[in-house]
């Protein structure tokens, strides 16, 4: 006679490779508490390095080179890229972060009671798409040889440093399909009716949208009038 072992149930943790092949099934999983400080520091750490990556080729470019001179061109080019590095990292924490908290304040208007720790979660695992979506930039940055990080969204149409460029920047593939994302996990992981879901996730881009065209008219706005 077999001893009577009670077997234990298997939790399956969500997976970021799995956000891009089966998001649904990811969320399933992530309807209880999930541990998201190691997924965190990977995308993290991942982000900054493709920020060094690019700034260090663009500190090569004429553009860079010319206005410094040979002497001081090394130590600028690795205060570059340092600042890079380090801004990406600051830059993910606070859009981790506050981003989650933007999300809780526009459910919470909406009527929806899913917890911050679950946005958190959500916008994490859901931020690898950004990640691989930068990657594939970087790549197309190094075979064309230019400077753009924007090349899968509208920006190349317009003249940088416009507001038809950072409208066009916003526009990205990577940015809708993350954003498509994370209206899937609050639908699936935070319980929410999927009309809820879509308002909150457009409201956001529409937000965030609008701060990025407002910078880049406040910048030109400030540009104009300094006399040249």
């Amino acid at each position: 006679m077999e001893p009577n072992v009670p077997m234990e149930e298997v939790v399956q943790k969500p997976s970021l490779l799995g956000m891009i092949t089966s998001p649904s099934e990811q969320f399933e999983r992530m309807k209880g508490k999930v541990k998201i400080a190691v997924p965190m520091i990977v995308l993290i750490l991942s982000s900054a390095l493709l920020l060094g990556i690019i700034a260090y080729f663009q500190t090569k470019t004429p553009e860079f080179t010319q206005k410094v001179t040979p002497e001081i061109a090394g130590y600028t080019s690795i205060f570059v890229i340092v600042a890079a590095v380090v801004g990406g990292i600051i830059s993910m924490l606070v859009s981790y972060f506050v981003g989650a908290a933007v999300y809780k304040i526009i459910a919470m208007i909406t009527g929806s009671d899913i917890t911050y720790t679950k946005i958190l979660a959500i916008t994490v695992y859901a931020s690898v798409i950004g990640l691989i979506g930068t990657l594939i930039n970087v790549l197309l940055m190094l075979v064309i040889g230019g400077t753009e990080v924007s090349y899968t969204s509208l920006a190349p149409l317009f003249e940088k440093g416009t507001v038809l460029y950072a409208l066009g920047s916003s526009l990205n593939i990577f940015t809708i399909w993350q954003y498509a994302i994370i209206a899937l996990g609050f639908q699936v992981a935070g319980e929410i009716q999927k009309n809820k879901a879509i308002t909150i996730v457009v409201t956001l881009f529409v937000l965030t949208t609008l701060l990025s065209v407002g910078i880049v008219s406040l910048g030109s706005l400030i540009s104009s009038a300094i006399p040249k």
